[in-house]
This record gives C-alpha cells, sequence and structure tokens, in this order.
C-alpha cells in the first residue's frame, strides 16, 4: 500500500489499528465510567466509541485526548468527547457532543448506499459535472478510495452517521476536489433518498471539515537521525523586509543572515535528511517550499530564486514597477516569513506532535511530509481571469502538504489623501474618508476647496438633511449625518442647495460603504463617509460659529497599478496563522457563524510584528500596505486594533453585524490585541520571541494552548474559557483576575450569552467582571418584579465577602417603604426592628464567604398601581390607527398573543418596509404614568427591528428608549434608515416580555405613541424570524415598591447598596386588571402630514354623529367648513397654496385643534 493511501486509512479510519496503543486508553474509560451524570449520557451511549488523536502539550505537559462516538462500529459525524490530562488538575472536558440514548434516535435502517451513486448524488447536489469513468483504488471495506476527472484529487468514500432533526441518518462521507481547485468539497449524503444534508467548502473557508484531504501527499522519502541534536547551520542569507517590519511601508529590506531557529530548524531552512547541509538551494527546504504560480498551476515551472551554493537570496526590488518585476524578491520574502512562523510558533506548542509543517520530523513524532507549499503572486498572470486582492491557507490533516496561495492587489487610493482641512489650526490635517462608489462624482487631482456648513432642513433631525434644506451651500461643503433616509437623497438635497461636495458622517462607530439609493445616480458633486469621531469634531466646531475650510483633492502618490500581498509580512502570518488554528483545534472545526479563525489569525499578524516600542493605544490595522494606507490605517478591518475604545468600539454584539468570517474575526482579535497588552502592562515586553518570559510571551503561549483547548465549533464564550482554561494550567490561574476584566470590557463578562456557534445572532454581551475579581463587600437584593395588592413581597439578600480579608461586625440596613410591614419571623437571619429599619446582623465574615438573608413584607391591599387605560385587543382597533406602505402593515393577526386571541402583529420580510401603529392621543396624568406593553420579537439580529417613541403634536416624535424602566431595547441596530443608529427590539426576546416606560415627563401633556417596524431587504439563512407582536397594552399610574438595603462592616467600612433591579416590584390589584371604569379617549389622526395633494382625517368613535371640520388658514382665516360623517374623511388639498394650516374639530360639546401642512411639487 503507498504512503498516500496508507495514511489516508489512519486519517479517516484510524481506530481498528492504532486504538490499542494509547496509553490513556484505560483513563479515559474510567473518567467516562465514573461522570455519566455530568456528561448527561447513559452506559450504553459510551460502549462504542475510539480515541482518534493524542497527544502531549509540552510547556504545560497537559495531554490531549479527542474521542469520537461510534453506533454499530460506524462514527457518528461530529459526536465527539475532547479531554485534557494535567497532572496539576486532572481531567478537563472541553467539549462533549456525544448523543445521549443514541440508540433511541430512531436510527435508520438503510445503511449503506453504492458508494458510485452517491457521488453521483453528490455532484448533482454540487452542480458538478459527473462523468462514470471511476477507477477503484482500494478495496478496504470500511473506506472506498476511486479516481474521476472532474476531481483533481482521490475521492473518498465512507460510511457515517449524522443526527439529522432527531433521527441517526446513515450517511455517505464523500469529500471531491474540483478539478479547477476553487472548491474542495465535503458532503454527507443520505444514504436512504439520496439528499445532501450537509456541505462544507474547505477551501473558501481555509478550514477543512474531515481529517480527509483534499492536498497531494508528497511521498518522498526522509532520513531522521539517530539521535536528535542541535547542529549549528551557517551561510543563508536573504533580503527581505525582516521582523517586525510588517512590509515595504513600514521599513528598508535588510539582509538577514542565518535566522533560522536552531531548536525549530536545527539544519537550517534548507535541509530535508537531518544532515549537514543544504538539499536545496532555492527558497525550498523542511518547512516550506516557496514558488512564483502566476499562471495558476498549482506547482512549480522550476523558476524559483536561486541562492547558489552560499544560499545567498539577494534579489532586487523597485516598489515604483509592477509586482512581476519583483517576483524573485517576492517569493525571497514569502519563503522568509512561513519560516519563521513555523520556528516562532514551535516555541509555543506548534510542534510535529502538535501537527506543524514539516516535511521531516526529525523523530519528534506526528505525521511528516507536509511543509507548506507557498505560491507566491498566484493567478496574476492569467489575464482576464487574475485573481486579487485576497489571500488564501488550506490546511488538510497532519501529513498532507497544506498549501498559501498570495495574490496581488489593487493599488487604491489612500483614504487619508483624498480630504484635508486647512483652517482652523486645532484642526489642520488629512482625515479618512471613503468615497462613494459607482455613484456621485469622483475625487481628482484638480482641487474642490469650500468652507464646511452643517445642514439644516428644518425638522427634528436637521443635520440629518432628509429634506429640503433650509441652507444656501452655494460653494460649500455640505456636512450631514447619517440617519433616516438614504445616502443619495442627502447628497442630492446638498447638491440641489449647491453644495459643492457632501461628507457624511456615521451615528455608530466604523467607516462603511454607501449605497445610492433611489437617488444616488443623480449625484454628480463627490459625496464620501467619514468616521463618527471625526464628524462629531467637525460638527462639534461648526455648532460653535467657527469656521472650517477644506479642501478635496487626490494626492495619492504614483506608483504601480498592483501591490504585492507576498511583502506584506502581516498577511503571510495571517494566512500561515489559519493552518495553526486549523491543525490545533481541529480539521473539522472551525465553521459556523461565530467561529474565529479570522481573528486567531489576525493575531498571529500583531503578535509578529509588534515591537518594544508600540503600545496598545496606537492603531495598527491589518494589511495597511496593500490597502496603499498609513501604518496606522485601518487596513482590511472595519477598525484598526487598540485598546482605545475611542479607536476600536468594538463589543461582543459588533459580531452580529460584522462581516462573516473577518468581521466576525476582528471582534476576536480586538480582544486578543487588549489581553496581550494587559500582559505586558504587568509583565513586560520581551524581545525574544523565542525563549522571552514577558508578558508578550505569555499571551502567546495561552493563546496556542487556547486552540488546543478549545471545543469545536466554538462561539465566543468558549473561546473566552479556553484561554482560561489555559492560563490555569499554564500559570496556576494567576492572571484570572486581568483576563476575565479584559474579556469583560468588549462584552464577554460574566453573564454572557454565547449561544450557538451557528449563528451570530443568538447572543448576548455583557460586561459584569468576576464577582471575586472586585475585591469588595458586595449586596445584592432580589425579590419578584409584579405583586398583588395585599400580599407578601419575600426579598433575598445576598451579601459576600470578597476582599482578603475577614470583616468584623458586618451589618444589613434594610428601611422599609411605607405601605409595608415586616412579617415576624420570615427571616432566616439574625434581625432586629427599630420602625422602619431593619438590621440583619451576619457577624463576622471571611474572606471569600457568603450569606443569604430571607424576610418577607406584607403589602398594603388598598395601594396599588391605577390602570388609566388598557387594551387586550380582543375588541377590534378601535383605539388604534396603523400607518404604513401599502401591504406591509400591522395586523391584528398574530401567531401567539399574550393574552386572550387577538395581538397586534408586524411580519419580518425580506423587504425593505416600515410599519407604523400609532394609539390614539391621551392624556398623561396621574404621579408616576407609565406604559406596559407585553411584546414578543424574533428578527433578524441587528437588521429589523422596532422601537417605540411619542409626540405631543403628531408631527415631532422623540423615542422612548431612555425612559424604559424594564424590557430595555436589545442594542443598536445597523439596519435601514430610520433604524440604523438607534437601540431598538431586535433578534430573539425568547417569548413574551413586559416593557414599561415612565411617562413622567409629558405630565400634563396630550401624547400619541408609536410602536414602528423596520425590516431590511431579505434574512440571514441561520436565525429564524418572525416579526413584532403587541398585546395587552396599558398605561397605569405606578406604584412600586423600591428600597436599599446596604450593607456595612465595622465602623459602616467596607460598605455598599442594592435595590432590586428594572423598577422594583410594581403593586397592581389583580396583575393590573381593570380597577376603574375605561374612559372615553378622544383623538384625531391628519395624515399624510406635510401633504400635497390629500389629506386624510380620522377622528375616535367617541365624537357624536354630527361633528364639523373647520379649516383656517395661518391668519385665522376660515378656507373650508364641512361635516363628518362616520370617522374618516379626504381633504383634497388641490386648491391650497402651500402653507401652514389649522383644523378645528366640534361636535358642540367639544373641540380639537390639529394644524398640517401643504407642499405641492
Amino acid at each position: 500500500m503507498n504512503k498516500k493511501i496508507f495514511l489516508l486509512l489512519f486519517l479517516l479510519f484510524p481506530f481498528n489499528v492504532f486504538a490499542q496503543e494509547f496509553s490513556m486508553e484505560s483513563k479515559v474509560d474510567e473518567y467516562l465510567q465514573s461522570h455519566l451524570g455530568e456528561l448527561n449520557l447513559l452506559q450504553s451511549d459510551i460502549s462504542d466509541y475510539k480515541i482518534y488523536r493524542e497527544y502531549i502539550s509540552l510547556k504545560s505537559m497537559v495531554t490531549h485526548v479527542f474521542l469520537q462516538q461510534y453506533h454499530n462500529g460506524i462514527p457518528i459525524h461530529q459526536a465527539e468527547i475532547r479531554l485534557h490530562w494535567s497532572e496539576k488538575i486532572g481531567w478537563l472536558l472541553t467539549q462533549n457532543t456525544f448523543i445521549k440514548d443514541v440508540m433511541q434516535k430512531n436510527v435508520s435502517t438503510s445503511v449503506g448506499m453504492n458508494p458510485i451513486l452517491a457521488i453521483e448524488y453528490a455532484c448533482s447536489a454540487l452542480n458538478i459535472k459527473y462523468t462514470k469513468a471511476h477507477r477503484r483504488i482500494n478495496e478496504q471495506s470500511d473506506i472506498l478510495v476511486y479516481e474521476a476527472d472532474f476531481s483533481r484529487d482521490i475521492i473518498p468514500v465512507m460510511n457515517s452517521y449524522f443526527l439529522h432533526d432527531n433521527q441517526l441518518k446513515s450517511v455517505s462521507d464523500i469529500t471531491i476536489y474540483e478539478r479547477d481547485g476553487s472548491d474542495c468539497w465535503n458532503v454527507l449524503i443520505d444514504h436512504q433518498s439520496g439528499e445532501l444534508l450537509r456541505k462544507y467548502n474547505w477551501v473558501k473557508h481555509c478550514s477543512f471539515n474531515s481529517s480527509i484531504s483534499c492536498s497531494h501527499l508528497n511521498p518522498e522519502k526522509q532520513s531522521i537521525p539517530d539521535k536528535f541534536s542541535i547542529i549549528e547551520f551557517s551561510g543563508a542569507s536573504y533580503n527581505v523586509f525582516a521582523l517586525p517590519l510588517e512590509s515595504p511601508s513600514h521599513g528598508d529590506r535588510t539582509i538577514e543572515v542565518d535566522p533560522h531557529n536552531t531548536i525549530a530548524s536545527p539544519f537550517g531552512w534548507h535541509d530535508t535528511n537531518a544532515q549537514s547541509g543544504a538539499e536545496y538551494f532555492i527558497t525550498r527546504g523542511n518547512n516550506v517550499h516557496a514558488y512564483a504560480d502566476l499562471n495558476d498551476l498549482g506547482s512549480s515551472l522550476g523558476d524559483e530564486p536561486y541562492g547558489g551554493e552560499n544560499l545567498l537570496f539577494n534579489f532586487p526590488f523597485n516598489p515604483m514597477t509592477e509586482p512581476d518585476q519583483n517576483i524573485d524578491a517576492a517569493t525571497v520574502n514569502l519563503f522568509y516569513m512561513s519560516n519563521m512562523m513555523h520556528d516562532v510558533w514551535y516555541h509555543y506548542g506548534f510542534d510535529p506532535q502538535a501537527g506543524n509543517f514539516q516535511f521531516n520530523n526529525y523523530g519528534e513524532g506526528g505525521y511528516s511530509g507536509d511543509y507548506v507549499i507557498a505560491e507566491a503572486q498566484d493567478s496574476s498572470g492569467v489575464g482576464t481571469n487574475i485573481a486579487l486582492n485576497n489571500a488564501n491557507f488550506y490546511t488538510p490533516s497532519d501529513g498532507y502538504n497544506p498549501v498559501m496561495q498570495m495574490y496581488i492587489w489593487n493599488k487604491p487610493d489612500n483614504p487619508f489623501d483624498l480630504f484635508t482641512v486647512n483652517q482652523p489650526d486645532d484642526l489642520i490635517g488629512n482625515y479618512e474618508v471613503s468615497p462613494s462608489t459607482d455613484w456621485a462624482g469622483t475625487i481628482t487631482s484638480d482641487p474642490i476647496n469650500g468652507l464646511i456648513e452643517l445642514v439644516d432642513d428644518g425638522s427634528t433631525r436637521p443635520e440629518e438633511g432628509c429634506g429640503e434644506l433650509l441652507n444656501d451651500l452655494t460653494g460649500k461643503i455640505a456636512l450631514i449625518s447619517r440617519g433616516t433616509c438614504e445616502f443619495g437623497l442627502k447628497s442630492l438635497n446638498a447638491q440641489n442647495s449647491g453644495a459643492i461636495a457632501v461628507i457624511i458622517y456615521n451615528n455608530v462607530g466604523g467607516i462603511i460603504s454607501m449605497a445610492a439609493g433611489a437617488d444616488g445616480d443623480d449625484v454628480t458633486i463627490p459625496s464620501v463617509f467619514m468616521g463618527k469621531l471625526d464628524g462629531e469634531l467637525l460638527r462639534d466646531y461648526l455648532q460653535d460659529q467657527g469656521i472650517i475650510d477644506a479642501t478635496f483633492v487626490n494626492n495619492s502618490p504614483p506608483g504601480p497599478e498592483y501591490l504585492d500581498g507576498d511583502f506584506d509580512n502581516g498577511i503571510i502570518a495571517h494566512e500561515y496563522g489559519h493552518g495553526i488554528s486549523t491543525r490545533l483545534t481541529g480539521s473539522n472545526c472551525l465553521f459556523g457563524d461565530e467561529q474565529a479563525g479570522e481573528g486567531w489569525s489576525d493575531f498571529f499578524a500583531l503578535m509578529m510584528t509588534n515591537t518594544i516600542n508600540n503600545n496598545g493605544e496606537e492603531p495598527h490595522g491589518i494589511g495597511t500596505y496593500v490597502s496603499a494606507e498609513q501604518n496606522d490605517g485601518r487596513g482590511i478591518r472595519s477598525y484598526p486594533y487598540s485598546r482605545d475604545m475611542n479607536v476600536n468600539p468594538l463589543t461582543y454584539d459588533d459580531i452580529i453585524t460584522e462581516s462573516v468570517p473577518h468581521g466576525v474575526g476582528s471582534v476576536w482579535a480586538s480582544i486578543l490585541w487588549d489581553l496581550y497588552w494587559n500582559f505586558v502592562d504587568i509583565y513586560g515586553y520581551d524581545q525574544d520571541l523565542y525563549n522571552g518570559q514577558g508578558g508578550n510571551n505569555m499571551v502567546m503561549q495561552l493563546v496556542i494552548d487556547g486552540l488546543k483547548l478549545q471545543p469545536c465549533q466554538s462561539n465566543f464564550t468558549n473561546l473566552r474559557d479556553a484561554i482560561l482554561f489555559a492560563d490555569e494550567l499554564l500559570y496556576d490561574s494567576q492572571n484570572e483576575c486581568l483576563i476575565w476584566d479584559t474579556f469583560a470590557r468588549r462584552g464577554l463578562g460574566v453573564s454572557a450569552d454565547g449561544g450557538s456557534s451557528a449563528s451570530r445572532g443568538d447572543g448576548n454581551e455583557a460586561f459584569d467582571q468576576l464577582p471575586e475579581c472586585v475585591k469588595t463587600l458586595k449586596i445584592q437584593k432580589t425579590a419578584k418584579q409584579n405583586e398583588n395588592a395585599g400580599d407578601e413581597i419575600a426579598y433575598n439578600l445576598s451579601v459576600q465577602n470578597h476582599t482578603d480579608e475577614t470583616i468584623p461586625y458586618v451589618i444589613i440596613l434594610d428601611t422599609l417603604q411605607s405601605g409595608v410591614s415586616y412579617v415576624p419571623l420570615s427571616s432566616n437571619c439574625d434581625v432586629s426592628i427599630d420602625g422602619d429599619v431593619l438590621t440583619f446582623n451576619l457577624g463576622d465574615l471571611i474572606s471569600g464567604e457568603n450569606i443569604n438573608c430571607v424576610y418577607s413584607v406584607l403589602l398594603d391591599e388598598n395601594v396599588f398601581s391605577t390602570v388609566l387605560f388598557e387594551d387586550d385587543m380582543e375588541d377590534g382597533d378601535n383605539y388604534w390607527i396603523t400607518l404604513s406602505e401599502e401591504g406591509f402593515v400591522w395586523e391584528l393577526d398574530a401567531p401567539e398573543s399574550y393574552s386572550g386571541t387577538n395581538a397586534w402583529f408586524a411580519a419580518d420580510i425580506e423587504e425593505r418596509y416600515e410599519a407604523l401603529l400609532e394609539l390614539e392621543p391621551f392624556l398623561v396624568e396621574g404621579e408616576k404614568p407609565t406604559l406596559s406593553f407585553w411584546h414578543k420579537y424574533l428578527t433578524e439580529p441587528g437588521l429589523d427591528g422596532g422601537y417605540i417613541s411619542i409626540s405631543t403634536d403628531e408631527v415631532n416624535f422623540e423615542d422612548l428608549g431612555a425612559q424604559i424602566i424594564r424590557g430595555h431595547y436589545r442594542g443598536v441596530s445597523q439596519g435601514p434608515p430610520p433604524l440604523g443608529g438607534k437601540n431598538s427590539f431586535w433578534g430573539n426576546s425568547e417569548g413574551f416580555v413586559n416593557t414599561l416606560v415612565d411617562l413622567s415627563p409629558y405630565m400634563g401633556e396630550t401624547v400619541t405613541l408609536r410602536f414602528t417596524f423596520v425590516t431590511d431587504e431579505g434574512n440571514n439563512e441561520i436565525d429564524p424570524v418572525e416579526g413584532w407582536t403587541i398585546d395587552d397594552v396599558r398605561v397605569i399610574d405606578r406604584y412600586e415598591i423600591k428600597n436599599n438595603a446596604c450593607v456595612y462592616g465595622e465602623n459602616f467600612s467596607h460598605y455598599s447598596c442594592d435595590d432590586v433591579k428594572d423598577g422594583g416590584t410594581i403593586i397592581y390589584n389583580d396583575f393590573g386588571l381593570l380597577t376603574t371604569p375605561k374612559t372615553s379617549i378622544f383623538w384625531v389622526q391628519v395624515f399624510p402630514n406635510p401633504t400635497h395633494e390629500n389629506l386624510s382625517i380620522i377622528i375616535s368613535p367617541d365624537w357624536t354623529k354630527h361633528t364639523r371640520i373647520s379649516v383656517f388658514s395661518i391668519q385665522g382665516r376660515l378656507i373650508d367648513q364641512f361635516e363628518i360623517t362616520g370617522t374618516h374623511t379626504n381633504l383634497s388639498t388641490n386648491k391650497y397654496n402651500d402653507g401652514l394650516y389649522f383644523i378645528e374639530i366640534n361636535d358642540g360639546f367639544k373641540k380639537m385643534m390639529k394644524n398640517f401642512t401643504v407642499l405641492h411639487y
């Protein structure tokens, strides 16, 4: 059997041959037997499993053991347990995806399918042209191997089980590497139906989902020394951008002599036989084979740079010429940087045992023959099909060659070379802007100079420029805020007012690409996008009556049309990092919306290009060279990496709207960047990347061990926990608090919820630190949110001493609110009562001690919240108006209601629309007027959602988010206007929730409440959507029980206080059933306002049948008068001049005034 087939069989099905050799087998079995309850498994679930991987991390001395669950002797796809053994802590479980009660999972009775038929089904599902020319080249019963002209590599087929819809289906696991090399598919084909159940594109994701290889094994014979020893090797030199230089824009090339590390590469970079002296005099050796692949052949033409017998690789580089003129220098730089990645990370545990990339493992274990194939300027010479602006790293299993493909990049205009502020002195300088794409005018070498002016459209948000502008912007540059309407409309409004250019600044963090919208094609002046901080800086200066003179001009320096990624060491490190993370985590693991593979890779790039002269606050972008940016630019990410949250504001929630996978990964890398510098602040920076002891070295070690410890298919909280486990194993958890503080700062605190790794929209960020790390005396007071008058409220007081000392004479003081009385003997703690003050005597609390005290109070049965208005939606839409685009309205037809059968519902559809639901106007009165409603939302996370607003004039609406007491908005949305940049309800409320809104700021006003639901075009394929349901709307005069409980040490030291969150306990009479008769509320709606043709007038049913409508001019002259019959009429405004008018509604008993504006186009 040749080596290629032998290794394939081991990697696919190694268990029968090698399982008995694993030394940990008996320990693993003992662990499983004694932890069945903890694992939530049955005895039958562990009766058939295999250990498929075992190795030791030498730094932590942890043995990593990977188990696969079987059924009837057949492996179950992705059913794994990952265990890690340490003499220090024993077993550590980081993953358990074994299937519980596997015998009862409706196991498919159809086992097996003709492999050729399965391949045919796979081709059909993948739209691959199928041919019948197959040749079986292996007769093993467990795995069959075929060849076909549509696959550039062997086609392995094996039987597996796959849990699908709670049924254990028998499937064929097939891998097909398409002939053109663009895709390598791993698919599961149902044996019973021939249906495609799962597919993975290994090439597309730069990570791969099986131990099967889509790579060509190099079968060359290798030599292993009789006794491993370090041999000094001298003579090789390379003219390169040497680390820590990142690229040509960061410094000059230097001649590096013998840059190899004598531990990681003991015989140099050109050896393969473990004997002194080079086997190769080109850019090839034990770790890397680098060559040019301009024609996308996937193999060398034999024209690699030749260093001669002296291994002198010194080739010219001219940054002003096109990449193909520097191909030798590029290939040498690629060879150098790839070898440096090998040598550096070898010292942190990416060694042969862990599956690193070497032709000869020099007797250190693992599978050899898998040096990196690194292709420079890949596909750059194939005419119109040139591959641009990318790079990839293909990582098969240990023993198979990974492939790195580096591309050339379009040289863009430098975003810092397009816009300059000339005056005032405080603001002089270049600012980053992003020009519109495929619409608006172009910034050229001809300067556009003018004063900047903030737009004003006369609305409640005048700076958004969505209406006709009041400014005369002739000869000026318009400054506009993002929000409410499309970019094209904003720009057109400015152009129509005479502007010569437009700056639209963000209302949330980041710089985005602007879409034209409906009006963008009519814009002829330049329109650019600017970040929030810079835009608000200019805005604030203008609002202080300042004058800003600025210029648009393209100052991008001359140079080649293309730039070469082979000279960007950060990008090379990033791509190589994909290989590290895939090998250490598992080749079937870095899939799913929340996988952080791009983040790990960005971290590797950052670590290789940092210096002692850097700091955590300085911006550090990825790919700034190929982006033609300044070195502190953001590069190819939304933000540069910086510990400064003003520069990089990313938190966990941002993975929802960031791109997959790079944007998601950048959030993870932002946290690792913070962690790196936080460690450096404490432990210092060590320039020795191989053997250093500084904080930088410690975090590099934590990352490598974290990769080994993270579960397959991790979410972000799994990743956080893996770093914490690594700290426990490496450093005895000495840095636990530092790590928790770092993660909590960007939303991965203790109570953060990672959700499923398959979705980036089902998690929740949290910023709470590990309580034990905040060295204080603490108290938490909890109780039910709602209670009935006359009943008891049960309180729980939890006190913890998280200081490092014993605190003597600890007491709790809790002052009762009027209307409640202490229930005697209701406390489990020693309590004394003095009037309304309860004193709990806890005695001395030692460090780490926790005490819980409970007690109850009795409520006055005559004091409770008064219901001023209530609608349970069961009597129809009498009190509501729906205002929305035709066909997309709120309807009293919800999939589910909170009570009764009816509720308002707005569907989350795959179209852009905005639906408005308004409650009739009412007078805000009472002592604590409060809006209460029950609602449920299930929307596309971060993009589709709703919010509540209020108006006192039925024209201008204010968002009520700041007044919410309970049931708060989910977070900031990145959806379409008017949702984008606003806090709102979106994602999954997980059933009905109650929201309370304080209306006290509007006391004495007649107000209109509005529920606005907004969707964009399309929905993602991962998260389920439904819409927004509103039910049981009430306006109450709120009565709550809310008071502080405070804990004190001796002499009132170490004190802290807490109360019941979210408004305390709201007291109802039968939980809000009507306690006063429902009163009539009279209201009038006029819309659209402004109008240009017809005005709709709707009145509530409470007006009498003979209601008169009178229309007055702004001067008070009667213009029109008529009687309305029913509740709705239309008024034609064609005969009215443009201007403001008033409407009087009068039925002889009461009257109301409204206004409207006529604007003819």
